[in-house]
């Protein structure tokens, strides 16, 4: 299981080939490859996905459970390589990352009787090319906040810039 983790590609490239009347130039593209996942693997050794929780929940095989958790440590460190490098959209690498491994940064603030949690998300700075001729590097951060009025008890969403 770990070798299936361990050994899949981040991206992969492809190349668009600019042609001009005296020269031809190969640009590379990288595309992010498929993330590994635990129904893939179950697959690829031709049992269902149900088992092999129950095999990774299993207390009789603490074998089994390193290497499950283990791999889940590989399946993360390939959301974060990728989202390292802008290979995947921030909200979406957001949204794998507090679905999938909890990453996430919660803060509780007082405020004039109300509680607000902020939860903040640093991606890593990412290039982007914009029309082929100017690079501009930009922080990624996103950021959300829950506001609990302790009066009214109900949740207003806001999103900060």
């Amino acid at each position: 299981m770990i070798h299936f983790f361990a050994s899949a590609p981040l991206f992969y490239t492809t190349y668009i080939i600019k042609k001009t009347q005296r020269t031809e130039t190969k640009i590379p593209v990288e595309h992010t490859a498929k993330m590994p996942t635990f129904e893939d693997f179950a697959a690829s050794i031709n049992i269902s996905y149900s088992l092999l929780k129950k095999w990774a929940n299993d207390p009789q095989k603490p074998a089994f459970q390193r290497a499950y958790t283990r791999a889940m440590e590989l399946q993360r460190q390939w959301l974060i390589d990728n989202a390292n490098a802008g290979r995947i959209h921030p909200n979406f690498a957001m949204f794998l990352g507090f679905n999938m491994f909890n990453m996430k940064k919660n803060e509780e603030k007082k405020e004039e009787g109300k509680t607000v949690n902020v939860t903040q998300i640093y991606l890593p700075e990412t290039k982007r090319i914009d029309n082929g001729s100017t690079t501009e590097v930009e922080q990624n951060r996103i950021s959300s906040a829950s506001v609990l009025d302790k009066e009214e008890t109900e949740h207003k969403d806001i999103q900060l810039t």
